[in-house]
């Protein structure tokens, strides 16, 4: 599915991520990402764009480039509808993936999270007055926050579940009330209120790093670098070694030679 013209630079990406990364090869990046990259619309130009975010989450957070973009690739169709940029998915999925929850579980349960906001914010309702009560707002104030940045207001929705305590309100109760009762999703999501502080870290450091593009290309040539420098001993030690037998041998030449 990648266009002639971008098929160099995108077999590019995906060698600099097969030896840049240890549990991700070359075949399964250029899969995985090509059909990530189908599903959220990327253009075919920023190929190198999903590859410095994920390297710069995978050297940053508890979780490797594997597992993050396996969780991407399962959050990606929600993720699309509810109009959150590659970025943020990619953060949001490294942000789970180290918080233990695995991809198979957590993609899907965090897709349903983020379909449920979205149904509230178009019907309104309880359901949306209730997602804003826990956010600190109204419902149409979280609406008009959902509508502009759905990241953002998921994050508020995090945050505010992880004030309930203290407020002597139950977390699991107040879920339960908005309608996420399953077991996964509720897990999901009492991880995620456990963890704020790392959600919203992995939000900044993959709209960063989607923007400098350059993670990526650094870790490769760090590799390539070690790979040539090695070569280059390899070499040198050849000549050495020549040498030597050279030096070993040479009584034994003059004397075939007299």
């Amino acid at each position: 599915g990648v266009a002639t013209e971008h098929l160099s630079d995108f077999t590019r990406v995906m060698i600099d991520l097969g030896n840049s990364c240890e549990d991700l090869n070359a075949n399964d990046a250029a899969t995985t990402i090509a059909q990530f990259a189908n599903i959220m619309g990327t253009s075919q130009d920023q190929f190198s764009n999903i590859g410095s975010t994920l390297v710069d989450l995978g050297n940053n957070f508890a979780t490797t480039e594997k597992p993050i973009m396996e969780m991407a690739h399962r959050m990606a169709g929600a993720g699309k509808q509810v109009g959150l940029t590659e970025a943020q998915v990619l953060g949001f999925a490294a942000a789970l993936s180290s918080v233990g929850i695995e991809a198979q579980m957590g993609g899907s349960a965090f897709s349903k999270a983020l379909i449920k906001m979205e149904v509230a914010s178009a019907t309104g309702g309880n359901a949306l007055e209730d997602f804003g009560k826990v956010a600190g707002m109204t419902g149409q104030q979280f609406k008009a926050l959902w509508d502009s940045d759905p990241a953002a207001a998921f994050q508020s929705f995090i945050v505010g579940l992880s004030k309930l305590d203290d407020e002597g309100e139950s977390a699991i109760a107040v879920l339960d009330e908005i309608g996420i009762k399953e077991v996964r999703l509720r897990d999901t999501m009492l991880r995620a209120v456990n963890a704020t502080d790392l959600f919203s870290r992995a939000q900044n450091m993959a709209t960063s790093a989607w923007k400098k593009n350059t993670a990526l290309s650094e870790e490769a040539n760090k590799r390539y670098a070690t790979t040539e420098s090695k070569l280059k001993n390899l070499k040198n030690t050849a000549l050495l070694f020549g040498q030597q037998i050279g030096d070993d041998l040479s009584p034994t030449i003059r004397s075939l030679i007299d």
